[in-house]
């Protein structure tokens, strides 16, 4: 029996495996890197828009459904064609993009009115004369019952905005609170990110549930205000590429507002709702 030929075979099958283990790997991250989070839902939302345009189309009635695309974790652009469904990111970094495209039964006798928004919402017109999308208004929720209250003289915020005039009216709107330097000593850290996102997002890292009402608080006092409406207002993760990750580590409590539409009015709402917040 030829032992030291057998060891080789052994060595050698060994050595194979190995490197195909490698090459999967490999390419299971970089399949996984490829089809995120926002690749399974745009793929999720155009067949299933494209399909409830069939059946709406063949109603012969009048029906108008509002439709929630928040599941997906990143913005949405939805494009309704005269026969097609198209949906790609919302990335204003990305020149040209590459659609998830489905197509449904165009009826002749039905005009679709083709338009293109971005949106976490949007309303879907059917009748026997034309089918429509338009963005859907948002609607006030009811914020997480936790205790949050605390006296504005024994509260310490922490300010910071890439725009710094921005900064100065949120001090200004939050005199009454304590005002603070650095986020180490802060129960709460507000940083207002001028971006080119359209609409209104809101970012965390530590503690979802005083994120969440905060941001929910205001929330419902942009849906309250008359003159102003944003197109998105999600809660998300920090990413770690942010431009404000070193402070919002040094944090305990920090919420992010970014958006690409900071005005007085704006200001004037999100203190309002960190004062509902602790009041």
């Amino acid at each position: 029996m030829n032992k030291r030929g057998s060891e080789r075979k052994v060595i050698f099958l060994a050595s194979m495996m190995m490197i195909a283990l490698i090459i999967g790997l490999l390419m299971f991250r970089t399949v996984s890197n490829f089809l995120d989070d926002t690749t399974f839902w745009k793929l999720h939302y155009s067949r299933d828009l494209g399909l409830l345009m069939d059946i709406g189309q063949t109603g012969r009635g009048t029906m108008q459904l509002n439709y929630d695309l928040t599941q997906s974790n990143k913005p949405l652009t939805v494009i309704l064609a005269e026969n097609a469904i198209r949906i790609y990111d919302y990335n204003l970094q990305i020149q040209r993009q590459e659609p998830v495209s489905f197509r449904f039964a165009k009826d002749k006798n039905i005009n679709v009115e083709t338009t293109q928004l971005s949106s976490s919402y949007m309303k879907i017109s059917f009748s026997e004369e034309k089918t429509s999308i338009t963005k859907k208004p948002l609607e006030k929720k009811s914020c997480p019952n936790i205790n949050t209250k605390s006296e504005p003289s024994q509260t310490k915020i922490y300010i910071q905005s890439n725009v710094p005039i921005i900064a100065a009216l949120m001090k200004q709107e939050l005199s009454e609170f304590i005002i603070v330097n650095n986020p180490e000593e802060a129960d709460l850290t507000l940083i207002i990110d001028k971006s080119n996102e359209q609409g209104l997002t809101f970012y965390y890292l530590k503690q979802a549930r005083k994120s969440e009402k905060l941001s929910c608080n205001i929330k419902n006092n942009l849906i309250d205000s008359e003159t102003t409406q944003f197109e998105l207002t999600t809660l998300q993760t920090t990413p770690e590429d942010s431009e404000f990750i070193e402070t919002i580590t040094k944090s305990t409590f920090s919420l992010t507002i970014s958006t690409n539409e900071l005005t007085n009015e704006l200001i004037e709402l999100i203190a309002k709702g960190v004062k509902e917040f602790y009041g």
